[in-house]
């Protein structure tokens, strides 16, 4: 009896994990869209088609996918009551495709502006190389552009046109490399955009910290009134 039990416990402990995983991919599986491609959308529970609602879009790492990225942002659209967008994004190697993801991009707002009752502009958020593909996107259209945070953004557009719209840059405190150049691209602006600022955070570590998240909802919140 006693052999038979811990053999049980083995199985328990071998399994565990993998039933924890099979939870974690299903949390937000409700939320999960795959045409025209794979993205995540959270519609707001007091959603009606009478207004026009504002629209954050998540972008994930490289690293990462967009189930990570509505795990990430979640809770903030779901206490806050906004739309949250995370499309699937290919890349090539180390960066994002950039043609390929706009296209993807511009399939799933297609489908969502025809389905919901959205603010015509959108607000754009992402880290690293999720960063730079968000401002890149936020200079080539900047018609459709609410506000863009940029957290530890890999590189910056080299020529940007004028815009009127909020930029956050938030670099890593002690990065000297990021700073320069996070002060340079501020400095091209040219000052355009109300609230546009540049931040430096301590330890952010992987994924972004629950600070740097609120403080990019703030800006959203701020600038979607």
């Amino acid at each position: 009896m006693r052999k038979k039990t811990s053999r049980t416990i083995v199985l328990l402990f071998l399994i565990a994990p993998l039933l924890l995983a099979a939870c974690g991919n299903s949390r937000h599986a409700d939320l999960r869209v795959e045409d025209p491609s794979v993205y995540y959308l959270h519609v707001p529970e007091g959603y009606t088609g009478g207004n026009r609602w504002p629209l954050f879009i998540a972008l994930h790492e490289v690293r990462d996918d967009s189930q990570d990225c509505i795990s990430e942002w979640f809770e903030f659209a779901e206490e806050d009551d906004f739309f949250l967008l995370c499309p699937g994004l290919s890349s090539e190697g180390a960066s994002f495709d950039q043609a390929e993801n706009e296209r993807v991009l511009a399939d799933i707002l297609n489908r969502l502006y025809q389905e919901y009752s959205l603010r015509n502009r959108f607000f754009l958020a992402g880290r690293g190389e999720a960063a730079s593909f968000a401002l890149r996107y936020a200079y080539r259209y900047p018609q459709a552009i609410e506000g863009v945070a940029a957290i530890d953004a890999g590189a910056y557009p080299g020529e940007i046109g004028t815009a009127s719209f909020p930029v956050l840059i938030i670099v890593e405190r002690g990065d000297d490399q990021a700073l320069l150049d996070g002060n340079a691209f501020m400095e091209g602006l040219g000052g355009g955009g109300t609230h546009t600022r540049l931040l430096e955070i301590d330890n952010l570590g992987g994924g972004i910290p629950y600070g740097v998240k609120r403080l990019t909802i703030d800006l959203f919140e701020q600038v979607s009134r």
